[in-house]
């Protein structure tokens, strides 16, 4: 009795193995026969691309039209990207001339730029000063007032006007002289001769530098170079008589057959 209780419980045990053996071999044949399916399925699409018509290479009238499209397309894409920064920049300029109570925004050029930077350091003797005629919003257009505290022009007023170019300091500004002079270096028109404002001017040269270079022919008057020849020549050959003919131009009068309004 327990030798086949035993031998049952052996074939009961054997039983159950062997039907967990068997659906393991079920699922497996499932997985075959799905991947068999699988594989028919790739050869089968494979077949149907290999069945395709084969694309033609281009002609030389496709490959233009085709490049000329994609350069169309290139120059349309670009100027609706320049169109976007054109209108962002016109919003930040409208912002900016809300913020400064509706007035446009000027730009500036190189030249004002760096005249301003001159202005801004600026180093003048009390006998010079600087005006602004427009106002401080054209700083291209300025004067200057030279009061010679020594030389023959002891006491005199003279006003200089100066227009300086965009292109500043490559170019000298233009200076004349509005106050009529008896000078040697000055003419009658107001026309200046000095050298740092002609051939001598180097963009390194600054506003300062001119200043100090129209003080310098009050106090030492050239008659080497000279724009009015006959006050030249007076000073060279009779320094008294210039210094007289200095003294009555500036008190307002006649030195030969020139009036000169008074400056003192």
């Amino acid at each position: 009795m327990m030798g086949e209780g035993l031998s049952e419980g052996k074939g009961e045990r054997h039983g159950r193995v062997m039907f967990g053996g068997g659906k393991r071999k079920e699922n497996n044949g499932d997985f075959e026969r799905e991947k068999r399916e699988l594989k028919s399925l790739l050869l089968l699409l494979l077949g149907f691309i290999a069945e395709l018509p084969k694309p033609k290479p281009p002609t030389k009238l496709c490959s233009s039209i085709i490049i000329i499209s994609l350069s169309f397309l290139c120059v349309f894409f670009s100027t609706r990207t320049m169109i976007k920064l054109f209108k962002v920049k016109e919003k930040q300029r409208e912002l900016a001339e809300n913020a400064n109570g509706g007035a446009p925004i000027k730009k500036q050029s190189a030249g004002e730029l760096r005249l301003h930077k001159d202005i801004s350091e600026l180093n003048l003797p009390k006998s010079c000063a600087i005006q602004f005629p427009n106002g401080k919003d054209d700083l291209m257009n300025f004067e200057v007032t030279i009061r010679p505290d020594d030389g023959y022009y002891l006491g005199g007023t003279f006003l200089f006007s100066f227009n300086v170019s965009p292109i500043y300091p490559h170019e000298a500004p233009k200076v004349k002289c509005k106050t009529k002079v008896y000078h040697p270096n000055i003419d009658l028109e107001g026309n200046v001769c000095l050298n740092i404002l002609r051939e001598d001017w180097k963009p390194v040269l600054n506003i300062n530098t001119v200043i100090y270079g129209l003080y310098h022919l009050f106090t030492e008057p050239n008659y080497e170079d000279p724009l009015n020849h006959d006050a030249a020549a007076v000073l060279r050959d009779n320094p008294k008589l210039f210094e007289s003919n200095v003294r009555r131009a500036m008190a307002g009068g006649y030195v030969g057959q020139t009036f000169f309004a008074r400056c003192m």
